[in-house]
């Protein structure tokens, strides 16, 4: 309890548009992983010779090649796994946080934005309003989410830091 007091007195409290893009991120990073997996693999199954390699080796080699990336392969699909796990729990998190918005407006662009992370020109297109109007309307559900769920995003941000 002593953080989040400390946190709310240093205004060390992250904003809305933070707490909702963390989504993002994580989505970004777990993409970042899925690339890595597939460099290993593609390593490990690769039957080309590296061109700076002209001695002809036995398989040996070969095999502790292939060793070497399937292991780091499987190591980075359980980073996956996990990583994959962190980004649906937090997801849920979000849509049920968005949900308990009492304006079905606010709980449109924020999904929208932050949930299927669209554009807020997309969202206003889809939302059948004015571009001007739902960037006012954006503005206005990020100040009344952080008004509504300033404790969670404090929360968080004590999560972050211990993380760190």
């Amino acid at each position: 309890m002593l953080h989040l007091y400390l946190l709310e007195k240093e205004k060390l409290l992250m904003t809305a548009k933070e707490y909702l893009s963390e989504l993002y991120a994580m989505e970004t990073m777990l993409e970042c992983q899925r690339e890595r997996y597939r460099e290993c693999i593609d390593c490990a199954t690769s039957t080309t010779i590296p061109i700076n390699q002209v001695k002809v080796q036995s398989s040996k080699s070969d095999n502790g090649r292939i060793e070497k990336y399937m292991t780091m392969a499987a190591d980075i699909e359980q980073d996956i796994n996990q990583a994959e796990s962190d980004y649906y729990n937090y997801k849920y998190k979000l849509m049920k946080l968005i949900q308990g918005m009492h304006n079905t407006h606010y709980m449109q662009i924020l999904f929208k934005v932050y949930i299927q992370f669209k554009s807020v020109y997309q969202a206003s297109k889809e939302m059948d309003l004015s571009y001007s109007y739902v960037v006012a309307l954006h503005k206005k559900a990020l100040k009344a989410f952080e008004d509504m769920y300033a404790d969670k995003m404090i929360e968080c941000e004590v999560q972050n830091r211990a993380a760190q």
